[in-house]
């Protein structure tokens, strides 16, 4: 199902203020939402995956327009508040939409897309196809995360040996300690990465 939001305020720094009156359609299922247009066709801002229901109000929680964040979705689904990563709050109301009000106001650009799927979701596709993107979604933030550890990891190692290199009196055995542990750290994340891209393909999708 479908549904048009206006973002009628937003609290920052604990102060409200008025919303930018902006529109977002979204689409539920029981797992999963995301921004999409008015036929519920993913518009790319990401997918957030249902965490719980407490209090008459329905939690998701992923990828978005404005990077991670939570939206916290009335039972009957008349309002969405949308709590970022700086804790700042965004208040949706919904509203009938004017009919030439075809997608959502606020689009990542192709330039600001990261790991979103390309295809548009098609809001026909079953549970278990949702699973899957979900899964992937899963592996693909894990996967990026450990790749930034590696390549942390490779930036340090490259400035222990430039160190030895320069200063080979200051070798000590601390310092060959911390190259090791560095080297054994790296070598630790490329391990879980190639267990992850096995994983990946036994799901049926790919992670980079």
């Amino acid at each position: 199902m479908t549904y048009y939001y206006q973002q009628i305020a937003k609290i920052v720094n604990g102060d409200r203020q008025v919303g930018d009156n902006s529109g977002q359609f979204i689409y539920f299922t029981n797992k999963l939402c995301y921004d999409s247009d008015k036929d519920g066709y993913t518009v790319n801002n990401g997918v957030l995956e249902y965490i719980k229901t407490d209090n008459n109000i329905i939690m998701y929680y992923g990828d978005t327009y404005w990077g991670k964040a939570y939206y916290f979705v009335a039972s009957d689904y008349s309002r969405i508040n949308i709590k970022l990563a700086d804790r700042n709050i965004l208040i949706y109301e919904r509203r009938t939409a004017k009919s030439n009000t075809i997608t959502s106001s606020k689009r990542k650009t192709k330039e600001k897309l990261d790991n979103i799927p390309i295809n548009p979701i098609n809001p026909a596709i079953t549970d278990t196809q949702y699973d899957k993107i979900a899964t992937c979604e899963r592996l693909q933030q894990r996967y990026n995360t450990l790749k930034q550890r590696r390549d942390d990891a490779e930036r340090d190692l490259n400035k222990q040996r430039a160190n030895e290199t320069l200063y080979p009196d200051r070798i000590s055995g601390s310092s060959t300690n911390l190259k090791t542990s560095t080297l054994q750290l790296r070598m630790e994340c490329e391990r879980q990465m190639a267990d992850i891209r096995r994983e990946a393909i036994k799901s049926g999708c790919s992670v980079y």
